[in-house]
């Protein structure tokens, strides 16, 4: 017991070689996931409403109520944050379960230019109603 047993007494030389170990970019991950999460709790309830009060509106009503500057801005942070969600759980799915690292990259790549293409146009097409519909 007078010896002082080190972390890396723990290790075996297969793993030392190796190099596998922690990427050291969970704690990150973990609180990016959980901050979008907390963040949609009021904009799904803010959705919900907002789905039912334009429930029985024409197009045209619809269209301005999105077009205002509360809805508009309530509308892209749902967008963004639930898409950035998502995007961090299939990006840990694909992680977790390929196991073929070429296939692994090309997959995350698509899934972020996927999510970040799927953002980009759903912030300018709320935009455009607002500088359209409500600024007009």
């Amino acid at each position: 017991m007078d010896k002082i047993m080190k972390k890396s007494a723990f290790i075996t030389p297969l793993a030392r070689v190796r190099g596998l170990g922690s990427a050291r970019s969970g704690v990150g991950h973990y609180i990016h996931q959980r901050l979008s999460a907390v963040l949609m709790i009021p904009l799904c309830l803010w959705l919900v409403y907002f789905i039912v009060t334009i429930a029985h509106s024409n197009l045209e009503e619809i269209v301005f109520v999105i077009a205002g500057p509360l809805n508009a801005f309530a509308l892209v942070l749902f967008m963004s944050a639930s898409l950035y969600h998502g995007m961090l759980g299939i990006k840990v799915i694909i992680e977790d379960y390929v196991h073929c690292e070429c296939i692994k990259s090309g997959l995350i790549t698509g899934l972020y230019l996927v999510s970040y293409i799927t953002i980009i146009a759903g912030v300018i097409s709320v935009l455009g109603l607002h500088f359209k519909y409500y600024l007009a």
